[in-house]
C-alpha cells in the first residue's frame, strides 16, 4: 500500500510552513492546536456600515413623505390618488 501524499500548506496565524497527509474532509488551515485558537481569538476588522445607513436614511425619508401624504389624503387635506 502507498502512503498517503503529503500537502504543504502555509498556517494562517503565524506563516508557517507544515506539512499533513492528504485526507477526505476540509484541510487544516493551520499548523498547530494553539495557532488555531489564536485564530479564532482574533478580532476581524469591522464592517463598513456607512452604506447600509445611508440606504436606511434614504428609506426612511422616503416612508415618512408616503406616510405624510396619505395621512393628508385620509384627513380631507389632499385628494387621494
Amino acid at each position: 500500500m502507498t502512503p498517503a501524499p503529503v500537502q504543504r500548506r502555509t498556517c494562517q496565524n503565524c506563516n508557517t510552513v507544515f506539512t499533513l497527509p492528504a485526507r477526505p474532509g476540509r484541510p487544516s488551515t493551520t499548523c498547530s492546536e494553539h495557532c488555531k485558537l489564536a485564530l479564532r481569538r482574533k478580532n476581524p476588522a469591522r464592517p463598513d456600515l456607512s452604506m447600509p445607513e445611508g440606504d436606511m436614511d434614504e428609506a426612511v425619508e422616503d416612508l415618512h413623505r408616503i406616510v405624510s401624504d396619505l395621512l393628508a389624503a385620509a384627513q380631507g387635506r389632499a385628494p387621494s390618488a
